[in-house]
């Protein structure tokens, strides 16, 4: 009788532990996923890089841990997966600027006109932020495509609309750096 008990014990114990393991292996895929993404964005990698790193993975797994291989072979770094990740990390970057725009002291923008492959001209707005306690904030405000004429009118309104969109008052920016284009006070 006490050795049925034992034995019961014994096998709830596994159950648990083999649930927590579960949990514990899901945690883990979904934060490798994130952190091996998040990496590609970063370094500014093609989407497609996400396929060849997990090939690389499951290769290296099946030599250094070959029971865990299997793990590697259901995270998904397809593309579209690569892209949603790093329009999140955009997305949060923009929350986090709209968020702390209200304790920012003064900025400077940096502005850059050149035109794509498809004759569309790109204006690339830089940020630089400093804040109340003296850091400093560097951060790629957008990249919009000015469809139209390029004058420095044009140039202001585009900056100008992002400004306000990100809650930036005027009164606080203290430069304006441009390629060559006249800017507007």
């Amino acid at each position: 009788m006490m050795r049925e008990t034992k034995l019961k014990e014994l096998k709830l114990g596994l159950k648990n532990n083999s649930s927590c393991l579960v949990k514990y292996h899901k945690n883990v895929n979904r934060w490798f996923k994130q952190v091996l993404q998040e990496l590609i964005a970063k370094h500014s990698k093609p989407f497609t890089e996400g396929d060849f790193i997990k090939e690389c993975l499951i290769k290296a797994a099946k030599i250094m841990c070959p029971g865990s291989a299997k793990a590697f072979e259901v995270i998904s770094f397809s593309q579209n997966t690569v892209a949603e990740r790093a329009s999140g990390l955009a997305a949060n970057i923009r929350n986090q600027i709209k968020t702390k725009s209200s304790c920012f002291e003064a900025f400077s923008i940096a502005c850059h006109e050149s035109t794509d492959i498809g004759g569309v001209a790109q204006l690339a707005v830089f940020l630089c932020v400093c804040d109340k306690y003296f850091n400093i904030f560097e951060e790629l405000l957008e990249l919009v495509p000015m469809h139209g004429t390029t004058t420095g009118q044009d140039v202001f309104d585009y900056v100008y609309e992002h400004l306000q969109k990100y809650n930036l008052p005027l009164s606080k920016l203290i430069s304006v750096a441009t390629n060559g284009v006249p800017s507007i006070p």
